[in-house]
């Protein structure tokens, strides 16, 4: 905030699984929040892009003329691949492509550079380019930035 940047919207992303928590005192954590921050003047958000459809299809002629689309909202319900085993955790704080895909999606940004400063297995980096973007990602761990290449090098579009 010191830096200009103000709050759009927070996002909730509900997961479908999770690390649990020993002991008696605390509740497993089962989200996780997201802010969309913006500087200088709020951009418009491509709400759409990340539509649902209507679940009574009369709401899509009532409020969107026709189109069987509307806001998603901000508790975004998405699982990510349960691991079996070691090897497939990538990274400690891992999370679905799905969730930097539908930030990208919803900023309308159509050409351009994301820039993740922490880039760790590379997820938001293969958002990017599944959305036809650049990317930039900064890394203080060797072994993080080695794997999020792997990833980047080896995903199949």
């Amino acid at each position: 905030m010191n830096r200009g940047f103000q709050l759009n919207d927070p996002i909730i992303w509900v997961k479908n699984h999770y690390k649990p928590i020993q002991g008696k005192k605390r509740l497993n954590n089962l989200t996780e929040f997201i802010f969309l921050l913006y500087k200088k003047q709020m951009p418009s958000l491509d709400r759409l892009s990340i539509g649902v459809p209507y679940i009574d299809k009369t709401n899509a002629k009532r409020f969107n003329n026709g189109q069987d689309l509307h806001c998603a909202g901000n508790v975004w319900y998405i699982n990510y691949p349960t691991i079996n085993n070691k090897n497939e955790k990538l990274h400690h704080d891992m999370f679905p492509l799905e969730l930097p895909e539908r930030c990208i999606k919803l900023s309308g940004l159509k050409n351009g550079i994301v820039l993740d400063p922490f880039i760790g297995s590379g997820t938001t980096a293969l958002a990017s380019l599944k959305c036809g973007l650049n990317f930039i990602g900064i890394e203080k761990n060797k072994s993080n930035c080695e794997v999020a290449i792997e990833r980047i090098n080896n995903y199949k579009f």
